[in-house]
């Protein structure tokens, strides 16, 4: 079963299209940050992995750490990008890569780099991830 996107709290999402993409959706999460270039890319990953398009969300979310290194959300996107997807295999590497992500976000926060409710996404990716690549990783 397809996960429905999310429309409350402080997450919003806009149905819409674009040039290339039919039925395109938008999403947009309020995150720490005072750069606004991290912010747009931010939403893009977001959007762009809500959408199941692989692997544009993890170079979006990489770019949003780039235009703010200390945004904690941006790193925890990452993570959550690279992260096990339907459709999507998770191999070794990935889930080391997406494990690193969440370090740099666990280190984000603890320097204060996000809200509470980022340590809270940072601290359930973590334990998501904790287990090591080969409780994710798919068979071949």
């Amino acid at each position: 079963m397809r996960p429905s996107l999310p429309t409350s709290g402080d997450v919003t999402a806009q149905r819409g299209t674009s040039p290339g993409r039919l039925h395109s959706v938008r999403v947009h999460r309020e995150i720490e940050s005072q750069s606004p270039v991290a912010r747009a890319f931010f939403d893009e990953g977001l959007s762009l992995h809500y959408a199941y398009r692989h692997p544009a969300p993890v170079e979006a979310f990489r770019e949003a750490q780039l235009a703010d290194p200390r945004c904690a959300m941006c790193a925890l996107g990452e993570a959550i990008a690279l992260g096990p997807s339907v459709g999507t295999p998770t191999t070794a590497l990935v889930a080391v890569q997406s494990r690193a992500a969440v370090r740099r976000a666990q280190g984000l926060v603890r320097a204060g780099g996000g809200t509470i409710t980022d340590a809270e996404w940072t601290r359930a990716v973590a334990n998501r991830y904790a287990s090591g690549a080969a409780a994710y990783c798919r068979r071949r």
